[in-house]
C-alpha cells in the first residue's frame, strides 16, 4: 500500500495512506533516509507496519548547516517564507532559503508577518527591497499579514488571498526563529496544534520537538512545518 510520511523520528515514521488511515511504521532497511512527505510503500498487515521502499522524489529541500545538510521535506509544490521586522529578518538567511528553493525548482512566496507593528514592518519592507528584482524574476509574490496582532485596535488581517494560494498544494513553511511562523500556522490552520500533537504522541516526541518537519492537512492541501533557520 502507498502512503506518505507526515513526520519521522529515529527509525519510526507516522504516515497516512491513500484511504486516509494513519499508521506508525518502522523502516525495513538502515539504508533508507526518510524525509517528510516522502511517498513510500508499506506493509500495513504487520505490527508495527513496515516501510518496504521509498518511491522516487520530485524534489528535495535541504537546509545547509556548517558541516552538513539537513533534509527538510520532499515532493514540494511551493515554499512560504515567513519574515518580519520584529526582529528584523536576516537577508543572508532569506537568500539561502530562496536559493535552496530555486535549486529544486520550487515556487514560492514571501509573507511579511506582524504588519500591525508599523515601524518594524517598514524596516522589513526596506530590507526586502534589495530582493525586489530577484523576486520579480522568479514571480514570487509578497504578502503582508498580522497572524497574532499585538497593536491595540488593530483589525485582524484577512487570510483569503493567502489561503487561495495554498489550496490544493503541498507548501513547505520556512523562516528563521522569531518570525512568528508558529503563530502564522495556527492562524491558517486552527487545528494545527491538535494535528501536530497527534504526530508527537504517535512518535513519542515532545510537543515542541522540531528536529524533523511535520506535515498537516490544510485547505485541501498540505502545510509542512520545518525547524527554524539559524545563522
Amino acid at each position: 500500500m502507498r502512503a506518505r510520511i507526515l513526520s519521522h523520528h529515529g527509525r519510526q515514521a507516522w504516515v497516512i495512506d491513500q484511504q486516509g488511515q494513519h499508521h506508525l511504521c518502522v523502516y525495513k532497511g538502515r539504508d533508507q533516509e526518510p524525509m517528510t512527505n516522502d511517498w513510500v510503500e508499506i506493509d500495513q498487515t504487520l505490527s508495527p507496519a513496515v516501510i518496504l521502499r521509498q518511491l522516487p522524489r520530485k524534489n528535495t529541500l535541504l537546509r545547509s548547516e556548517v558541516h552538513r545538510s539537513k533534509a527538510l521535506a520532499a515532493n514540494i509544490d511551493q515554499a512560504l517564507i515567513v519574515v518580519s521586522g520584529d526582529p528584523l529578518f536576516s537577508d543572508e538567511l532569506l537568500a539561502r532559503m530562496i536559493c535552496a528553493c530555486v535549486a529544486e525548482g520550487i515556487a514560492g512566496l514571501i509573507v511579511v508577518n506582524k504588519m500591525d507593528l508599523t515601524q518594524p514592518t517598514e524596516r522589513a519592507r526596506q530590507q526586502l527591497s534589495s530582493f525586489k528584482g530577484c523576486l520579480r524574476q522568479l514571480d514570487w509574490a509578497v504578502l503582508e499579514v498580522a497572524a497574532k496582532p499585538k497593536t491595540p485596535g488593530f483589525i485582524q488581517s484577512e487570510n483569503a488571498d493567502l489561503v487561495r494560494r495554498l489550496a490544493g498544494k503541498t507548501t513547505v513553511v520556512l523562516g528563521q526563529s522569531g518570525m512568528g511562523k508558529s503563530s502564522l500556522l495556527n492562524w491558517l490552520v486552527p487545528e494545527f496544534n491538535a494535528q501536530t500533537q497527534e504526530i508527537s504522541t504517535a512518535l513519542q516526541t515532545g510537543r515542541h520537538t522540531t528536529t524533523a518537519s511535520r506535515m498537516v492537512s490544510a485547505h485541501g492541501g498540505w502545510l509542512i512545518d520545518t525547524p527554524g533557520f539559524q545563522l
